[in-house]
C-alpha cells in the first residue's frame, strides 16, 4: 500500500522471496552442503519505506525484514535504495 502526501509517499507491504541459487563459502572457498543444511527456498518479508517524487522520477528507501527463519536463527533483512520512473 502506498500513501501519498504531496511529493512524499510512504510504502508498506509484504513480499514473497524465492531462492534462485545458494553458494556457501568457508574461508573464501566454496563448499558443498547437504539438503538438510541448505537455507529455506521461500521467505515471506514485510517492508516499509519512504520516497520522494520529482516530476516523473522518484527516489526511495525501503527496509525489508523476513518473517521466515531461513537458516538456523537467521532472518533476511536489509535496506533497499532505488530510483523510480513514473508514467
Amino acid at each position: 500500500n502506498r500513501l501519498k502526501l504531496g511529493p512524499v509517499y510512504v510504502d508498506l507491504g509484504a513480499d514473497l522471496a524465492l531462492k534462485v541459487h545458494e553458494r556457501v563459502l568457508v574461508g573464501g572457498n566454496e563448499v558443498d552442503v547437504d539438503g538438510d543444511s541448505k537455507a529455506q527456498s521461500v521467505d515471506v518479508l514485510v517492508h516499509g519505506g519512504v520516497g520522494f517524487k520529482v516530476l516523473m522520477f522518484g527516489i526511495e528507501a525501503r527496509y525489508r525484514r523476513g518473517l521466515t527463519e531461513v537458516y538456523e536463527g537467521t532472518y533476511n533483512a536489509g535496506v533497499e535504495l532505488g530510483l523510480s520512473l513514473f508514467f
